[in-house]
């Protein structure tokens, strides 16, 4: 196998990391929603966290670094004839979730983990808690990921332009 090859396989796997990470955080987030016990929300939060960073954090920047590295070995263009390629679209909107973990994740990650100290130092999911489980703008920033990531996977199997 030569390098490209070997970077692309690594691709893959950093591709399935991401979507399994994505998923899993989604059946998680299904779940957690619904339970009153604290303790095994406390469970679910850090199993969540686990996926979060292992699976979707470090497989997006696997993908990232990977899929620089087989655009420069490919020789894959960005535009061609002054059009944007399938790689260009595809990177674009895998960049452009980096805006959501700046403005509304990390910010809303900060507010989260203060309601959750508080619920567990009450040792009672509270009334904020189920509020910050609930929160629309995160919601949304999840359809925007769900929507996103088989479009670029599409762009990447298919590679229509």
């Amino acid at each position: 196998m030569n390098l490209y090859g070997l970077v692309k396989v690594l691709h893959i796997l950093a591709v399935t990391a991401v979507i399994s990470g994505v998923v899993g955080r989604t059946l998680i987030r299904a779940r957690l929603v619904r339970l009153d016990d604290i303790h095994l929300v406390r469970e679910f939060v850090g199993l969540e966290g686990y996926f979060d960073q292992r699976l979707v954090i470090y497989g997006s920047w696997a993908t990232l670094l990977t899929g620089l590295l087989l655009t420069w070995l490919g020789h894959w263009p960005l535009l061609n004839a002054g059009v944007p390629t399938w790689t260009l679209v595809g990177a674009v909107l895998f960049l452009s979730t980096i805006p959501l973990v700046i403005w509304v994740y990390v910010p809303r990650g900060k507010v989260f983990s203060k309601v959750f100290a508080e619920a567990l130092a009450q040792k009672r999911v509270t009334v904020e808690l189920r509020a910050a489980f609930s929160d629309q703008v995160m919601r949304a920033s999840w359809l925007y990921e769900y929507l996103m990531f088989p479009v670029v996977l599409a762009l990447m199997v298919t590679k229509p332009f």
